[in-house]
């Protein structure tokens, strides 16, 4: 044997035994908990609410809930920026009433705490999702400011170098969301953790960049909420939805916001972090905003969020500083082939492997796996389902009247992992509802990543979902074979159609017909269906609620209507039970295609390619709003609302906001 044959053996024994040593060392690693063994709830907004309102306070009551909230945050258990920031407007606002113990409990509290990814400690806390970045990025600015000198002990730092530190995240964060949108767009419950760090630094920075720049992106998240408002709550399509706020959006936090925008009376108590905008002083609602919540009339809604996974290279936003890992990981990419590489450099060098969310990693800390292209090689054969995590560019169309709403994210990724993307929602009322999913697991069964995706939330696979003012296709086509961390697939989707929240129901040919007044909606399957009470509901249901279609490849059309259209429901009812509804393909590798016919339309959608009406294709890749109120283009210069006589101007470069 030659010298360079023992090399290439003696190099081969090298790597086998280094990797074994890296394997055993991996396994041994132990997360931090995340949360509390036992469910905590503290009531840090209950406090601030009554101090807001004026009440008198036990001295006793308050030293106890302080400590409740502060020994939470200095366990830091994930979610401690959610009660960090209301003890800062507690701090700010109200340290009058405090006493000088309560204050210096929660300093102390304030002054130890983590605030992001390189300072020293092992925890859980998720400091990267798009909400999580804001809040901990708002927290360190305040609480550096309210201890300007205060040596920080985590990391050694003053208060006046945190807030500088934090200071750039801050504005990093701003600039992105005005350029690119809400990557969580439309989520009734994540946009109430963006509100509040944004009114409170609105309120308490005392830097009129920051202030002028927060009020701004403030605005566009409060058009975002305006204009989606349906009946006095946020309905929509959406990033990142759970199971109780599709089925009762009435009871999301965000609703008090839009009980504000439309002028109506305050839900009390407030027992969220919403309670951070009830009680501001500084930030102002534009005439117009509240004009659009308002307005219940007929609108189409367009709009743009977010950035795909493929565009982020020629961005320039894959790498380690704070810019590109906050739009990386605010999109939630962590193992995709375009992001694992760097994710992995980027938990070397936070050390982020005893993670309690990403324990698994740590078995990728191998110094074989460095070589270029073999991560995303691997991400690519292993297909693992936290790939369906990443929230990527979601074109999206709401269409609505006072009597219905129709919203669809436009071909969002068909046959992707979905994790908690909300693809499609038609509603006659709040709870009036219908929508599909294609369930990660069974009944009963947990989530891969705890609640999602499950068997409400989020999707085992992705559907090609598309709209045309009051018409919705679906197709749902999960892959013959997948990857070996891609888990099951159940062969089976289904439809949430609450029969209660409805005045009648009624079964035709292809599907169910439902009235509430004289709204209607529809819900028709490609292939056999079963109406029934959801299992997992048991007695809890009150009268059937799912509609199962089985089937790896399965169809949905939904299609709403109103008198103020032309129609009856008798009429609506004889007109679908006249339409055509047909699937075709799905086997042998023949690519689905969904055909529906009514009145004398097309809609024809083939599975990850074209979607039109009556031969003509229909545009599913919009700008960043195109609505009656607000017209702008993706990566906008000035953003113009108007609607009824009102106007809000915004030009986040020159630091412009003007409203009457």
């Amino acid at each position: 044997m030659t010298i360079f044959g023992w090399l290439a053996i003696t190099a081969g024994a090298l790597i086998v035994g280094g990797t074994a040593v890296e394997h055993a060392r991996n396994r041994s690693l132990q997360p931090v908990p995340g949360r509390p063994p036992v469910p905590a709830v503290t009531e840090e907004n209950q406090l601030l609410e009554a101090l807001a309102r004026g009440e008198v306070l036990s001295v006793a009551r308050t030293d106890e809930q302080i400590k409740e909230v502060c020994s939470y945050i200095d366990r830091r258990y994930d979610c401690s920026d959610f009660r960090a920031i209301t003890l800062l407007r507690i701090l700010y606002a109200y340290h009058a009433r405090l006493t000088a113990g309560q204050r210096e409990r929660m300093e102390n509290c304030l002054a130890s705490f983590k605030y992001w990814l390189d300072e020293p400690g092992d925890d859980s806390m998720c400091y990267w999702s798009e909400n999580h970045q804001i809040l901990f990025a708002a927290c360190e600015f305040l609480a550096g400011n309210w201890m300007p000198h205060r040596v920080f002990t985590n990391d050694g730092r003053t208060g006046r170098e945190h807030a500088a530190r934090a200071r750039k995240r801050i504005l990093t964060w701003l600039e992105l969301r005005w350029r690119y949108g809400f990557t969580e767009w439309y989520s009734s419950v994540y946009y109430t953790e963006d509100v509040a760090p944004l009114v409170n630094l609105i309120d308490f920075a005392g830097d009129p960049e920051i202030e002028e720049r927060s009020a701004i992106v403030l605005d566009l998240l409060l058009f975002d909420i305006a204009s989606q408002g349906f009946h006095g709550v946020l309905i929509s399509s959406s990033g990142r939805l759970y199971e109780h706020q599709k089925k009762r959006p009435d009871a999301a936090s965000i609703v008090p916001v839009l009980r504000e925008l439309r002028g109506e009376p305050a839900v009390q108590p407030t027992t969220s972090m919403i309670a951070n905008f009830v009680y501001r002083s500084r930030y102002r609602i534009p005439a117009v905003l509240s004009r659009v919540a308002q307005y219940d009339g007929e609108a189409e809604l367009l709009a743009s969020h977010g950035l795909n996974l493929s565009e982020l290279r020629s961005a320039g936003l894959i790498g380690l500083s704070d810019r590109q890992i906050m739009m990386q990981w605010g999109m939630e990419s962590f193992t995709n082939p375009e992001t694992l590489a760097n994710t992995m450099r980027a938990f070397r060098r936070f050390g982020m492997f005893r993670q309690e969310p990403f324990r698994d990693l740590a078995y990728l800390r191998l110094t074989v796996l460095r070589l270029p292209g073999l991560y995303r090689l691997l991400s690519r054969v292993l297909q693992p389902q936290s790939n369906g995590v990443a929230i990527e560019r979601a074109n999206t169309c709401t269409y609505k009247t006072s009597r219905y709403l129709l919203a669809t994210a436009q071909a969002y990724h068909p046959g992707s992992f979905g994790d908690q993307h909300h693809a499609w929602h038609a509603a006659l009322s709040p709870t009036a509802c219908v929508f599909t999913t294609h369930p990660a697991v069974l009944p009963g069964e947990q989530g891969p990543f705890g609640n999602s995706p499950g068997y409400w939330v989020g999707s085992g696979r992705l559907p090609h979902s598309v709209q045309h003012r009051t018409v919705n296709l679906t197709i749902y086509h999960p892959p013959r074979r997948s990857g070996i961390l891609s888990g099951r697939l159940p062969a089976f989707t289904h439809a949430w159609l609450p029969e209660r929240e409805f005045d009648e129901v009624r079964q035709i040919g292809s599907g169910l017909a439902a009235r509430l007044g004289d709204a209607y909606l529809a819900l028709l399957s490609a292939g056999p269906f079963e109406y029934r009470r959801e299992p997992a509901a048991g007695d809890d249901a009150d009268g059937r609620n799912e509609v199962v279609q089985a089937g790896r490849t399965t169809g949905w059309v939904c299609t709403v209507s109103s008198s103020a259209d032309g129609e009856s429901f008798n009429g609506f009812v004889a007109r679908l039970e006249a339409s055509r509804i047909a699937l075709s393909g799905g086997r042998a590798g023949a690519v689905p295609v969904l055909e529906f016919e009514t009145a004398g339309r097309e809609y024809r959608l083939e599975f990850g390619g074209e979607f039109t009406v009556d031969q003509a294709p229909v545009p599913v890749d919009y700008p960043r709003s195109q609505s009656p109120f607000c017209a702008a283009e993706r990566e906008p210069t000035v953003v113009d609302v108007s609607w009824e006589g009102h106007t809000l101007h915004l030009d986040y470069g020159q630091r412009v906001r003007r409203f009457d």
